[in-house]
């Protein structure tokens, strides 16, 4: 007797039978299994793919420990809970989105490229013709640093490959925003109102005055930078508490001592490469910091600002 189906309807109904048994076989997948499969996806489209069926908006849009899963692998080194985060579904949510929305435009003569991962890469690729000029080429933010998520603080990093100085400088007035960027070849610190980390010398450079080369700096962290090996250099500032520190991969180096004055305006991303060929690539939050900054956030509202003892 012939085994197969020998009519067209019963070909269909074959084939109805093996689609059936495909999906018994999906569902039978382990729900992690799922979670780590749907956190894959852009967050873009996650919530089309949660309206597919009620399972998957089960475990997915309906589920708190996807959305605390997804938050930790794509923007955290380390598993520490957010700051004052509300424990529910929403509040991951937010979370995530807010990371994802980390975005920043740049002013600058490099070469200039943006990552699939959101950071922005930077190459000196500019010779100056003078014999006279430095050959230094600025980098800085078209907007104000992003707010991290209602906490007060600001915070980016810059890996280096050279010589630089990273930090904040302002956006308060049209002379702020030419004292760098495009057309600028100054380090950050050394026009105003910015405050800038040298890795030559390790000094902390500041100009509040709003005049060109009218800084002042002093010593600060140890030196760094080299054309081999990446540093990771990061900047935090609290306007609320008036409060600046730099970061060198990772380690905290502490807050600027009250000797150096935090003027209140908006600042962005500064970062100056110091020769042909050296390298930078920022990150506002897209990825994970090295820094551990959720944790630093969350130490920070158990402390007072009079707890903040600079190092110095």
């Amino acid at each position: 007797m012939d085994a197969f189906p020998s009519t067209y309807q019963e070909q269909q109904h074959e084939r109805a039978l093996q689609r059936a048994n495909k999906v018994c076989a999906l569902d039978q997948l382990p729900v992690d299994l799922w979670q780590i499969t749907f956190s894959f996806l852009p967050l873009s489209n996650m919530c089309n793919v949660f309206t597919v069926c009620q399972e998957w908006f089960r475990i997915g849009e309906d589920a708190m420990d996807f959305w605390q899963m997804l938050y930790r692998t794509r923007f955290q080194n380390k598993a520490h809970v957010p700051l004052d985060l509300p424990q529910s579904v929403q509040g991951w949510k937010a979370w995530c989105a807010h990371r994802v929305g980390l975005n920043m435009e740049y002013s600058t003569r490099t070469k200039m490229w943006k990552r699939n991962t959101g950071n922005v890469a930077f190459l000196h690729d500019q010779q100056v013709s003078s014999f006279t000029a430095d050959n230094i080429v600025s980098i800085r933010g078209e907007d104000n640093l992003p707010e991290y998520n209602g906490t007060g603080w600001h915070y980016f990093e810059a890996t280096i490959w050279g010589q630089a100085s990273v930090g904040i400088v302002s956006l308060q007035t049209e002379d702020h925003r030419r004292a760098y960027g495009y057309n600028s070849r100054a380090h950050v610190g050394w026009h105003g109102v910015s405050y800038g980390y040298h890795n030559d010398d390790g000094r902390l450079y500041s100009n509040i005055s709003g005049s060109r080369y009218a800084y002042s700096h002093i010593s600060y962290g140890p030196e760094w930078g080299n054309e081999r090996n990446a540093t990771v250099v990061g900047c935090g500032y609290n306007l609320q508490t008036s409060s600046l520190f730099f970061t060198l991969n990772g380690a905290f180096l502490g807050y600027l001592p009250k000797s150096v004055a935090i003027v209140q305006q908006p600042y962005t991303a500064g970062i100056s490469l110091h020769a042909l060929g050296s390298r930078a690539e920022v990150n506002v939050g897209r990825e994970p910091f090295t820094f551990d900054f959720d944790l630093f956030c969350k130490e920070e509202t158990s402390r007072g600002v009079a707890d903040r003892t600079p190092i110095h």
